[in-house]
């Protein structure tokens, strides 16, 4: 049985979250190995088998940068679909978004940059219900992107999440308990831990 099929079935035994713009940070190793697509699934352990849905489907252009995003409800309901374009310049241009809670009309999005060019926010140009209004995004010494998120609830006032960091391991080959990479540099597995530090939920990523 090859190494991968099982590396992946020992992750299954295992207690087993795509933000849309989280593959922008593997840009340059989805354009070198020619990824087309990205299916992620969860994985949790529940009682004695393990419950597994998919969570998003990301199609990359020749560049390797995101250019459609699909995210999933925990049933396997579509939730929405994101869209982005670039210009000549290969920076984020404009961004849509389609909701099920708007009756999947598109949405424009306001894109703001930072010096570097890349994205610093996004904001809805009109609200959607139960759905974010804006995401901001930094990145850290090793260019690793962290989101926030700001939402309005039933009285209209915003209100902030709490951040959503991304663990700093993203360099090829740069395997840990948090991420692992096959020899591509491409993640094929990453776990979530509770609070006592036991593997909580685990997505296991797919590419064409």
């Amino acid at each position: 049985m090859p190494k991968l099929i099982v590396l992946l079935l020992g992750m299954l035994a295992l207690n087993a979250f795509s933000q849309d713009l989280k593959p922008l940070d593997y840009s340059p190793v989805f354009k070198k190995n020619h990824i087309s697509k990205r299916v992620c699934k969860e994985v949790r352990q529940n009682a004695s088998k393990a419950d597994t849905l998919t969570v998003g489907i990301a199609y990359f252009d020749q560049e390797g940068r995101v250019s459609e995003y699909h995210e999933f409800f925990a049933g396997g309901r579509l939730y929405a679909i994101y869209t982005y374009s670039y210009d000549a310049q290969n920076r984020m241009s404009s961004a849509q978004v389609r909701h099920t809670f708007y009756q999947m009309e598109p949405v424009e999005m306001k894109v703001e940059l930072n010096a570097s060019g890349k994205v610093s926010a996004l904001t809805l140009a009109q609200p959607i219900r139960n759905f974010w209004t804006k995401q901001t995004f930094t990145y850290n010494e090793k260019n690793v992107m962290t989101r926030s998120e700001q939402w309005f609830d039933r009285d209209g006032v915003p209100t902030s999440l709490n951040r959503k960091d991304y663990a700093p391991h993203t360099s090829p080959m740069d395997n840990s308990l948090t991420h692992l990479y096959d020899q591509r540099g491409l993640e094929i597995v990453h776990q979530f831990y509770n609070a006592t530090g036991n593997v909580e939920r685990s997505w296991l990523y797919w590419y064409e």
